[in-house]
């Protein structure tokens, strides 16, 4: 069985901005490319910002700038890549 953890409960983790439903769930962590529905992913490298539009992604880790031109569920962090090594760890 896959353990899952509720979109709000890592933005209050993370101590992020929610955007989207606070009751998805995600049961994993992988790339822009990889993400499924119900994985969290993350945007730190301006060069991956092409993937963003494409991921399919249940979330994505974020700044507030890159966030203004994504559509889907989100965390608004200021440094997405320290939010996903203490989420991966």
């Amino acid at each position: 069985m896959t353990a899952t953890i509720k979109l709000g409960q890592l933005a209050e983790f993370l101590g992020a901005t929610l955007r989207g439903s606070a009751e998805k769930e995600i049961t994993g962590l992988a790339t822009l490319q990889e993400a499924g529905p119900a994985q969290l992913s993350f945007l730190a490298n301006p060069q991956y910002r092409k993937y963003l539009a494409l991921t399919q992604a249940g979330a994505v880790l974020l700044t507030a700038e890159d966030a203004e031109g994504y559509a889907g569920d989100a965390l608004i962090v200021a440094n997405p890549y320290l939010a996903y090594a203490q989420l991966s760890h």
